[in-house]
């Protein structure tokens, strides 16, 4: 993924096998915002589970709630200009890969967090390594699709920002369920290493 843009130009008019950007390229952009959203999106449902809440100590505390969802979006407006010159001077799949490691490894860090402070700066760590999406996927865009196709291949990662929210509800529940809120973090690490990671 880190071919200049004059390659993938020239690329794309040399036939079938730059279908590539269709069979590979895209798919995986979509795949990365859909686990991405899932990330983002599970504190919402963890903050309901009453073992959560107890085990934290967190049962009323409002405030303190809701800096675990306004710390992501803190960092990752600090973060994402940072990632922006990473992913100009290291190449976005490199960039992207090395990212994914670290939001992995902080759904771990968040499943054994043992006191508010360690789980909320968790989750600050985890946006400030998805901040790298935005700069990555319009550079992946950019290197890998023409002009005119642009709208096309947009609409490929853009739609994993729906599917996320739509399908986080039944997966993280059915997991908090299943395995236990910490271990619903760990699962995410996981999902993480196991399918975006390969793809990149």
């Amino acid at each position: 993924m880190s071919v200049t843009s004059v390659q993938a130009e020239s690329a794309l008019q040399g036939g079938a096998a730059t279908n590539i950007r269709w069979t590979h390229v895209a798919p995986t952009l979509l795949i990365i915002w859909i686990v991405s959203m899932f990330d983002k999106s599970n504190m919402a449902i963890v903050m309901n589970d009453q073992n959560f809440l107890n085990e934290l100590g967190l049962a009323g505390q409002q405030g303190k709630l809701g800096w675990l969802s306004s710390g992501l979006f803190l960092a990752y407006g600090i973060c994402a200009p940072l990632w922006g010159w990473v992913v100009d001077r290291v190449g976005a799949r490199r960039t992207c890969a090395l990212s994914l490691v670290v939001w992995a490894l902080t759904c771990f860090w968040s499943g054994v967090a043992a006191d508010y402070d360690q789980l909320l700066w968790s989750r600050i760590v985890l946006c400030a390594g998805e901040a790298v999406l935005y700069p990555f996927t319009l550079a992946v865009v950019a290197n890998w699709f023409a002009l005119k196709e642009r709208g096309r291949a947009t609409s490929f990662w853009w739609i994993g920002t729906m599917i996320g929210p739509m399908l986080v509800g039944l997966v993280i529940t059915g997991l908090i369920l299943a395995v236990g809120w910490r271990w619903q973090f760990h699962a995410m690490g996981i999902l993480a290493l196991i399918l975006p990671l390969p793809m990149v």
